[in-house]
């Protein structure tokens, strides 16, 4: 028979109190597939599983994005928080 398409994955983790959020580890979606709403889906998807656990046990969800997605998830509400070993990404800068 024919193998259905696969149109990416989402992988995340539950950190329990103190942290009391979700952690998204991993969003790909096959070169094919981009630009078409799928990642936008799976992220989405998440957010809602975490909005059903009571705000004791999870208050957030959070990310970290390699510099080209960032703006994929700015267009999600996602606000960019630099850790203090990291440099902030320069928007300005010419991408290659």
């Amino acid at each position: 028979g024919e193998r259905p398409d696969f149109y990416g994955f989402i992988t995340y983790k539950f950190w329990t109190p103190p942290l009391k959020a979700m952690s998204i580890t991993r969003v790909a979606v096959p070169r094919k597939y981009q630009m078409q709403g799928f990642g936008r889906l799976l992220v989405r998807w998440a957010i809602e599983k975490a909005k059903q656990k009571p705000r004791q046990e999870c208050a957030k969800v959070s990310l970290s994005a390699i510099p080209k997605a960032i703006s994929f998830y700015k267009h999600l509400n996602f606000s960019v928080v630099v850790d203090d070993d990291q440099e902030a990404p320069d928007e300005d800068e010419p991408k290659p």
